[in-house]
């Protein structure tokens, strides 16, 4: 790609963030900021509707817009895969794992096992770029996913994650994994919402139910939107939400930026009990 398409990739991308955000403050959909007396008043209520949480942290933050491409193409790596049996698939991989080169891992700690797994070339394409996130795995479902890590921070998103599907005594079977290439950082540092203020919108937008459990939350990366084949990424409050009648755990996401709830897909995990304290 020459470097005049490269900028006007980016003019564009600009513009559409400027457009998206302009028409979300247009619509209104931002909630009123909440004064510092009203919040205590916010969180007492949600309280008196059986929502349960930890503390939330008041402290605001900084992030940046993120653009990078999808890696469809491993083809100059599948080579390096000595110890495993890859095939492409769209914008990734699928890898089965021998049971010759299949670890067997720890359920309670499966990250040292794994760690050391995907750091040699011959199990995975560039693994060192990922890190284990307890909060999106499960052992209950034997499935342990990794995640992206950029410069700016994780990306809980499909388009950078490695998923290890493990057998019933723990051994890795196969996994699946997306790459994002070439993650540049769009514009000035910019000021990101505390877990707090993104709590109380999300409530404020009817998006927990009652009878609820914040079983846990998480600033990293979501997708925002995509423009000619390149994704653009947003600082994102995650937060698994566990109702008491659910053996799912749902996950909602805020715009750390805006304050907007990101609609969607809403994704459900199995409610694994993870620790509100880790920060995996």
């Amino acid at each position: 790609m020459d470097f005049r398409r490269i900028q006007w990739i980016f003019l564009i991308i600009f513009i559409a963030i400027d457009i998206f955000l302009g028409t979300q403050w247009y619509q209104g959909v931002q909630p009123e900021s909440t004064p510092t007396s009203g919040t205590a008043a916010v969180l007492k209520e949600m309280h008196s509707d059986d929502i349960s949480f930890s503390k939330p942290s008041d402290e605001a933050g900084e992030g940046f817009y993120l653009a990078g491409k999808r890696v469809s193409d491993f083809t100059d790596k599948l080579h390096d895969l000595k110890n495993v049996n890859a095939h492409k698939v769209d914008n990734g991989l699928q890898v089965v794992v021998p049971a010759s080169h299949a670890p067997k891992v720890d359920p309670k700690d499966p990250a040292p096992v794994l760690d050391a797994f995907i750091q040699d070339a011959a199990n995975v394409i560039d693994g060192k770029d990922y890190v284990y996130s307890a909060r999106l795995s499960s052992m209950n479902q034997h499935e342990i996913v990794y995640v992206q890590a950029l410069s700016a921070g994780t990306v809980f998103s499909y388009t950078g994650q490695i998923r290890f599907q493990l057998s019933t005594n723990n051994s890795i079977l196969s996994y699946t994994q997306t790459h994002i290439d070439g993650a540049q950082m769009l514009r000035e540092k910019t000021p990101t919402i505390s877990e707090e203020k993104a709590l109380i919108w999300l409530y404020q937008y009817n998006e927990i139910p009652n009878d609820t459990k914040v079983a846990w939350s998480r600033l990293a990366y979501a997708q925002l939107l995509e423009i000619d084949n390149t994704t653009v990424y947003v600082p994102t409050w995650f937060f698994g939400l566990k109702n008491q009648n659910s053996s799912t755990m749902q996950v909602k996401k805020v715009n750390a930026f805006t304050g907007v709830v990101i609609k969607g897909q809403t994704e459900k995990l199995p409610a694994v009990g993870t620790s509100d304290n880790s920060n995996k």
